[in-house]
């Protein structure tokens, strides 16, 4: 049997929470591929799930987790919804990297996203540090919990 929808984003998020515990203890280059493999699959089901029920306020972004000045370019604004549309896109098209102090063993710093129209022009581009990013991630993922659990 498959498991629900919610029952992967509760996975997802507490293996983000066990990344957080022990992501300086690893010693190899896997938990990167943990962490944002984590991020996409919850990235990807909660814009499906609750993306019209996320922020389009400016002046909610540092409440979801990422503070404003690390969003050079977000079009049409910068605002929860359209950030989680934004990174969303930037990871499904391999348009982010990773930026880390020393090796490939060592966890990630900050991690950089660029998002493109069809026409090639920028539509977004960050520099997210880590923290910042998984707390997004876990609150994007929360609105989806939230409207799953509400039936919507």
């Amino acid at each position: 049997m498959k498991p629900s929808n919610k029952e992967f984003i509760i996975r997802t998020n507490n293996l983000l929470e066990q990344y957080q515990d022990i992501k300086d203890k690893l010693d190899c280059s896997y938990s990167r591929t943990l962490f944002i493999n984590c991020c996409v699959g919850l990235l990807l089901l909660s814009k499906e799930i609750a993306y019209k029920r996320l922020s389009d306020s400016e002046k909610q972004i540092e409440k979801w987790g990422i503070s404003i000045e690390n969003i050079a370019h977000c079009t049409p604004k910068k605002s929860p919804k359209q950030i989680t549309r934004h990174l969303r896109n930037a990871i499904s098209h391999g348009n982010f990297d990773f930026t880390v102090e020393e090796g490939l063993s060592t966890p990630i710093n900050h991690i950089s996203f660029t998002d493109q129209d069809m026409n090639g022009n920028t539509t977004f581009r960050a520099l997210i540090p880590f923290d910042e990013f998984r707390l997004f991630v876990l609150n994007v993922s929360q609105q989806a919990l939230k409207v799953i659990e509400e039936g919507k």
